[in-house]
């Protein structure tokens, strides 16, 4: 059965209007996720440790604390 015209101009306007609600959602996440990005950014804190045996210990304690929170998926 062959469309008419009004009938592929509504699926056209239909499809457009689809279209801008998606990138509008998009959008949104990516604000969301520049303002995590942010926020981890101002978390970060530097410590100065002169001696080299703590120094090496706390680097590795840290290491390991950050692989358990990323295997487990943890989040504030």
């Amino acid at each position: 059965m062959p469309y008419g015209g009004d009938n592929m101009e509504n699926r056209f306007e239909e499809f457009v209007e689809e279209t801008n609600q998606k990138l509008k959602e998009l959008e949104t996440m990516i604000r969301i996720l520049q303002s995590e990005l942010n926020s981890a950014k101002r978390e970060t804190v530097k410590v100065n440790i002169t001696n080299q045996d703590i120094k090496s210990s706390l680097g590795s304690t840290i290491k390991t604390v950050g692989d358990l929170v990323r295997k487990n998926g943890f989040k504030k």
